[in-house]
């Protein structure tokens, strides 16, 4: 399996792929607006839409993340899926290990993704993927309550660099000077 750049030519198979796995899959016209609209700074831009391709060259996943806080020190999750018949191959977990290390990369502190209620599968993926609950919001979708589940992984203590750890260790400095004054 071989993780690469989406181009143009992807988004037939990757269309493909988000029908199989969603009820209200977005099409093609909708991808290409998602990803230009997102990357001509119109919303934070979609870092790299990625894809998994198998030996013989043909698409068998993707996922697409950004940076969506003001610090860009957190990727956003925003889809990740897999070609029906390629579940259980550990396509998934690769995009999740690459993305893990374009955090390092990037040196992002955290990646999240929001996962809805109906989507165990994914939940399941994401916890087993080392990402923690860490919150449920309420909303409304298609008029009708539901729950988000927010999920969170952040870099392991022994992957901080020293300097982001001083950084740290100075706004606490910082912070408690201001508290005294």
């Amino acid at each position: 399996m071989k993780i690469r750049k989406m181009t143009a030519k992807d988004i037939p198979a990757v269309i493909k792929i988000e029908s199989e796995s969603y009820e209200n899959a977005i099409s093609e016209s909708e991808l290409f607006s998602e990803i230009r609209n997102k990357s001509n700074g119109t919303e934070s831009p979609i870092l790299a839409p990625i894809v998994t391709c198998d030996d013989l060259g043909d698409v068998v996943g993707y996922a697409m993340f950004d940076r969506a806080d003001e610090a860009k020190s957190v990727l956003t999750l925003l889809v990740i899926s897999t070609a029906k018949s390629n579940r259980r191959e550990g396509v998934a977990s690769g995009m999740v290990g690459y993305i893990k290390k374009k955090m390092k990369t990037l040196k992002c502190e955290s990646i999240t993704a929001r996962v809805h209620q109906d989507r165990i599968p994914a939940q399941n993926f994401l916890a087993k993927s080392g990402f923690d609950c860490s919150g449920i919001d309420v909303t409304e979708v298609n008029e009708k309550e539901c729950e988000i589940y927010n999920f969170n992984y952040s870099v392991p203590m022994d992957d901080l660099s020293a300097r982001h750890i001083a950084k740290i260790a100075k706004q606490c400095r910082e912070a408690r000077a201001a508290k005294e004054e």
